[in-house]
């Protein structure tokens, strides 16, 4: 379902720690069909940059994080999509 809908992906907020699921496995997924601009790591890692930078990542969110925060990303991510050149829609 991702592949056919990647374009329509801004952010995504990836945890570190997941039932069933790695997160470096997740993020080379992710990374396929997305920036890896726009994934961002959650984690409570006392080094998050480096935790991030472990599965390719180089954005991160460290846990517990300020509201304003979250904030920010989704802004950023938002701003990004105005700006990034539009797809030509075919006409029918």
């Amino acid at each position: 379902m991702i592949p056919e809908r990647a374009d329509r992906i801004r952010l995504v907020l990836l945890d570190y720690f997941m039932p069933g699921m790695d997160a470096a496995c997740c993020a080379r997924e992710l990374c396929s069909v997305a920036s890896p601009s726009i994934i961002v790591l959650c984690t409570a890692a006392a080094d998050p940059a480096e935790r991030a930078a472990e599965i390719g990542l180089s954005r991160w969110l460290a846990k517990p994080f300020e509201l304003h925060a979250l904030e920010n990303l989704v802004r950023e991510a938002a701003t990004q999509h105005r700006e990034s050149p539009r797809k030509a829609v075919p006409q029918s």
